[in-house]
């Protein structure tokens, strides 16, 4: 409807985001063509992605990264079907200048510029849902670390306590939202004309593949909750004033805007439960094809924390990845949660990794965009005909999109997961100890 000039009406789901597009009103108000107001934001989203680029290898720089290995990490965020094709194929969506806020929220975290980041946190509940997540946790734990990270003080008792609690509570509640969706809701969910987007044989692996997330996550929540060094590296004022900042912008969201009708957005958590039932592992399939394998790399880089304890990697940017570990667990729709992606590169390139399985990882990045050669002509041909959303022809463009993913598109996309992390593996299993690249 932006694209087209006209105005929302009727929408508060997506009239909140009409803030991503506020350079685009005056054009729409002089009667722009739907193709100029398309032209203009692809420009914009340029501009954006570059200033967000920019932003994040300045502050992986400040950081301590090396500068080789800091353009490798961000060439892992540009050259993703996050980071170069949906700005172009798609202009006019939130989540083109979402991924750049934050990797701007990332660099003045680092920078300690923390009343723009206390902006940011006001602007991001108009942008995205959830976005708010990315700058307040940032707020909320200072870069500059007063405490020695290789402390691993922790009450072990409490942490098992907390484990356990969080185990059963978790699993009480998974049992109880996906008890009440009937298998017909997992067979139809993101189908359209006829295709296939859940494996329904599989649904009992899926759901305890689920099981096992849970309780990988209970352990890295018991992990972060546990350890004295949350609370000493804890900025409570950065808290407070985020929380403020946040709070003040609902308020203000829900004066100016009608929530009352129209659509609020779909039932997240049901949506949820679905998704991560249709396919075994198909939430990490589809973030895998949206952002590269570093987004597995991270995740079990978190796990690893949680059993190992602190290292270099400064707990502010632990703390708000994890925060988005279980709607990345469970949420195949991958571009719902892109603001955490500049978060998940500025763990990457704080970890210790071979050279070679950073180069492996940007040519294997670059390598798995071939599709988007066929994304123009196929989705013409798809609509022009009507085809359904799982032909071939519209799975250039939905096969990397976990609720309208075919069945055909998911099972290419396991084995290119499995091929990729066996050989990330075996890189990084092969390379000599002297060579190991450090932040």
């Amino acid at each position: 409807m932006i694209a087209a000039g006209e105005p929302i009406v009727g929408d508060p789901y997506r009239s909140i985001r009409i803030s991503g597009f506020l350079q685009l009103i005056p054009f729409a108000w002089r009667g722009a063509e739907k193709e100029t107001l398309v032209f203009i934001q692809l420009l914009f989203n340029f501009l954006f992605m570059a200033v967000g680029a920019g932003s994040l290898f300045s502050a992986l720089k400040t950081l301590g990264i090396e500068p080789r290995k800091a353009l490798l990490s961000v060439t892992l965020l540009v050259f993703s079907w996050a980071g170069l094709v949906m700005p172009v194929f798609y202009p006019v969506l939130s989540d083109n200048l979402a991924m750049p806020l934050c990797c701007v929220a990332v660099w003045c975290w680092a920078n300690q510029k923390n009343v723009f980041l206390y902006a940011i946190c006001a602007w991001s509940v108009w942008l995205f849902p959830g976005l708010f997540l990315v700058p307040l946790g940032l707020a909320a734990f200072p870069a500059k670390r007063e405490y020695a990270p290789e402390s691993t003080e922790e009450k072990k008792l409490i942490k098992f306590s907390l484990f356990a609690l969080l185990l059963v509570t978790g699993l009480a509640a998974y049992y109880y939202r996906v008890e009440r969706i009937p298998m017909d809701s997992i067979a139809v969910h993101g189908t359209h004309g006829g295709g296939k987007t859940a494996l329904l044989d599989f649904v009992p692996t899926s759901l305890a593949l689920q099981c096992l997330m849970i309780a990988a996550l209970a352990w890295i929540g018991a992990s972060v909750v546990s350890r004295p060094q949350l609370y000493k590296t804890i900025r409570w004022s950065g808290v407070v004033l985020g929380l403020l900042s946040v709070g003040a912008s609902y308020l203000l969201m829900k004066t100016v805007i009608d929530f009352s009708t129209g659509f609020q957005g779909p039932p997240l958590l049901d949506y949820l439960m679905i998704q991560s039932a249709a396919a075994p592992l198909k939430p990490w399939v589809s973030h895998f094809l949206y952002f590269g394998l570093v987004v597995l790399v991270v995740s079990a880089y978190c796990i690893k924390w949680a059993f190992r304890g602190y290292n270099k990697v400064p707990l502010g940017l632990l703390v708000v990845f994890i925060s988005f570990l279980p709607f990345l667990s469970f949420g195949s729709e991958s571009r719902q949660w892109i603001g955490v992606a500049p978060v998940m590169i500025a763990i990457y390139a704080l970890m210790d990794i071979d050279r070679r399985q950073q180069i492996f990882l940007v040519l294997a990045s670059v390598i798995s965009l071939f599709t988007m050669y066929g994304i123009q002509a196929g989705s013409k041909t798809a609509f022009s005909q009507g085809l359904s959303l799982q032909s071939g022809e519209w799975q250039y463009y939905f096969g990397r999109q976990g609720p309208w993913m075919s069945v055909e598109s998911y099972k290419v996309g396991l084995i290119a997961l499995a091929v990729v992390s066996v050989i990330y593996v075996l890189l990084g299993l092969l390379r000599p100890a002297s060579k190991a690249t450090s932040a």
